[in-house]
């Protein structure tokens, strides 16, 4: 066959998918989906198009872009896009309806909404200082001065408390495996897991953009050395997976560090108690 036609087939291949699965033409298409339903490798893609990119969009498709790593300037002109469009300052719900990429983008960076807010009414003052939307975020807060006592104030037993004064997080000390402290993020819950995929027995094939995050085989009979597939979504809470509306259906484990969903229908792997586990049996 001809680059010619294995290239047509393939856009043609992205259209009948779509169509079976109801996308509008110019919704995101993802390329596990491709995975997922067609017989074509996906290898084909980068061998006739310059990346799933060109591939997707001559089909008339968006690729996903939620996961790639945007810049400073990006996100808040998307966060900008979003305020024009709802000709409002949005909450997080309106903003992850209305947002062409991830709300947890924002928040991982720059951890809260009001921190957010805060960062962005920043970078409108000087990208777009003429913006009507300046004077409808919240100003900073005002710190009271404190006044003099007479007595030393005393403090509480225990660690002393700082009030934050920098936009960089940790989470608790761990010091686990090279790790200095607790993830506090879905970056953190994949580095960790990396680090002990091998001893939870799973090979790992493929972790990727699109939904679902990972995959791989699990080692299901360690006598007779069987294995079985396994696709695996990563979230830092476990109920974040229904909030980010993926579909049970198409996951077989949510690999989480804190396990906050009660009637979670899927298998999920809380690497918290893992990490006890293991460290018992050192």
């Amino acid at each position: 066959m001809r680059d010619d036609d294995l290239r047509q087939k393939i856009i043609e291949e992205i259209k009948r998918i779509a169509l079976k699965q109801n996308l509008e033409n110019g919704s995101v298409f993802r390329q596990s989906l491709f995975k997922k339903e067609s017989n074509i490798n996906i290898a084909n893609v980068s061998r006739h198009f310059d990346g799933w990119t060109e591939a997707v969009t001559l089909a008339g498709f968006k690729p996903d872009t939620s996961k790639v790593k945007k810049t400073e300037d990006e996100l808040w002109e998307e966060f900008l896009r979003v305020c024009t469009q709802l000709d409002k300052i949005p909450g997080r719900l309106d903003f992850e309806r209305n947002t062409n990429f991830s709300d947890n983008i924002y928040v991982e960076r720059w951890h809260n909404w009001d921190v957010i807010k805060k960062n962005f009414k920043e970078w409108l003052k000087v990208k777009h200082p003429k913006s009507k939307f300046i004077v409808q975020l919240p100003e900073e807060k005002i710190r009271k001065k404190i006044k003099p006592v007479d007595k030393p104030v005393e403090r509480p037993k225990g660690p002393i408390v700082w009030s934050p004064t920098k936009d960089t997080f940790c989470g608790a000390p761990m010091n686990f495996r090279g790790l200095m402290y607790e993830p506090i993020n879905e970056q953190g819950v994949i580095f960790l897991f990396g680090k002990i995929s091998e001893e939870m027995g799973f090979n790992i094939e493929a972790i990727q953009q699109g939904f679902p995050d990972c995959d791989g085989k699990r080692l299901i009979n360690k006598n007779k050395n069987l294995w079985e597939p396994v696709s695996i979504e990563f979230e830092y809470n476990s109920k974040a997976f229904s909030e980010h509306g993926h579909d049970p259906e198409k996951c077989d484990v949510i690999i989480c560090w804190n396990h906050d969903w009660a009637d979670c229908p899927l298998e999920v792997v809380e690497l918290k108690e893992e990490i006890k586990r293991l460290r018992k049996n050192v």
